[in-house]
């Protein structure tokens, strides 16, 4: 192969990996920007999770106090990771637009930013289970409810029998 012929088709195998990193990050980009809130329903057009959970679970103004609470626990911890993870993904897509960027160091802000959203999870965790010690049994199932609705999509609850996988549940007497 001449050396022509070499360079050229470097130059479309160059030019077709520029578009897919250019489409990756522009889709990082839109994602990150389209995420909003769940949807609220009625006239408040803001979003207020203290007055969202209220309505929805009923809750009494002692398990609002006992949630508030909760609330102020977490928010410190919560906004240090979500903190840490915007600066990581700066690095990412600072390293992305780098002329020459450094895989190895991509891999390594990849790896810190999935160890984040793991905490991120884990906090979710321990506070969706620290509300529920605080619900009675019908304000459980609607907070499994709105806990399926915001973080596995619509469709994704649906109450007794959608817990397990393939919608098999524990729940004998019922089928």
């Amino acid at each position: 192969m001449n050396y022509f012929t070499r360079y050229r088709i470097i130059i479309w195998i160059l030019s077709a990996a520029l578009l897919i990193a250019i489409s990756v990050i522009g889709t990082m980009i839109y994602h990150d920007h389209s995420k909003s809130s769940p949807a609220i329903t009625g006239s408040d057009t803001r979003y207020n999770p203290r007055k969202f959970l209220h309505q929805e679970l009923a809750l009494t103004s002692g398990q609002l106090s006992e949630v508030e609470k909760l609330n102020i626990q977490c928010q410190e911890p919560s906004r240090c990771i979500m903190q840490d993870l915007r600066e990581k993904k700066q690095q990412l897509l600072d390293e992305l637009s780098k002329e020459n960027s450094d895989t190895i160091k991509l891999s390594a802000l990849a790896s810190e930013i999935g160890l984040i959203q793991s905490k991120i999870t884990m906090t979710t965790i321990d506070q969706y289970l620290r509300i529920k010690k605080i619900c009675t049994p019908e304000q459980r199932e609607k907070l499994s409810n709105l806990y399926f609705e915001l973080f596995g999509g619509p469709g994704q609850g649906g109450g007794k029998g959608a817990r397990h996988r393939n919608g098999h549940g524990h729940n004998p007497g019922k089928q």
